[in-house]
């Protein structure tokens, strides 16, 4: 044995240390994780603000209703991306009536919006959606007179002017799928009866869109 080798002594505390350090940094990050996933559901099951909407179409809309057709009416902000997902599932639900339907969806501009401030990429999806007509709700007129305060908030009238369904197209927020209110629609287009009047709505505040400050323009609808 060479007695020239000297031992390196460890001291006991700082493996320790170290042994708990590692347990100490797991249980942290769970913590922080499960944090922030409870949060993201917390806020994607949350509903949005609904009204209520006239029983009977309000003769003052400035959305022309046809005698003898079902109206339905759904309301978006253009720069909500959990929009888009109402819009997928609004296609479906309106694929094959056997009823006929006008379809309007109506997009809102805040004060002061220059005339091209909702053409977005969502607009873009609204325009593909066969047998919808698109109009611009200037200062959400139209929304706060059916009662609608969230985007994707959609209204059903049948031909005698009569408020069959109010509410929302998704089972929460960003949810592409099947959900109570795109079912309600379509059975209801189909000429089945539905037991579903009313769904929550998930999506963005349309009382919340920014001014801008460029000056109000008129406007338009196709």
């Amino acid at each position: 044995m060479n007695s020239d080798l000297i031992p390196i002594h460890v001291p006991p505390t700082a493996t320790h240390a170290r042994t708990l350090r590692l347990p100490v940094l797991i249980g942290s990050w769970l913590l922080v994780t499960g944090a922030l996933t409870g949060a993201l559901i917390n806020y994607s099951s949350r509903p949005g603000l609904v009204e209520t909407a006239p029983k009977r179409w309000p003769v003052e809309a400035t959305i022309a209703r046809v005698e003898g057709h079902w109206t339905l009416l759904v309301f978006g902000h253009p720069k909500c991306p959990c929009t888009r997902s109402s819009l997928s599932n609004l296609a479906r639900a309106i694929a094959k009536p056997i009823v006929p339907v006008d379809t309007h969806l109506l997009f809102i501009r805040p004060p002061g919006a220059e005339p091209d401030w909702c053409k977005s990429d969502i607009y873009a999806r609204a325009a593909e959606i066969r047998g919808v007509l698109i109009h611009t709700d200037d200062q959400g007129r139209e929304a706060q007179r059916f009662g609608a305060a969230t985007s994707g908030h959609a209204v059903l009238y049948d031909l005698d002017g009569n408020l069959v369904f109010s509410g929302g197209l998704t089972a929460s927020r960003g949810h592409e799928g099947d959900n109570a209110g795109a079912s309600a629609i379509t059975s209801a287009l189909c000429g089945r009866v539905t037991s579903t009047a009313a769904a929550p709505v998930f999506g963005c505040n349309l009382r919340d869109a920014p001014t801008p400050t460029s000056s109000p323009e008129a406007g338009e609808s196709r």
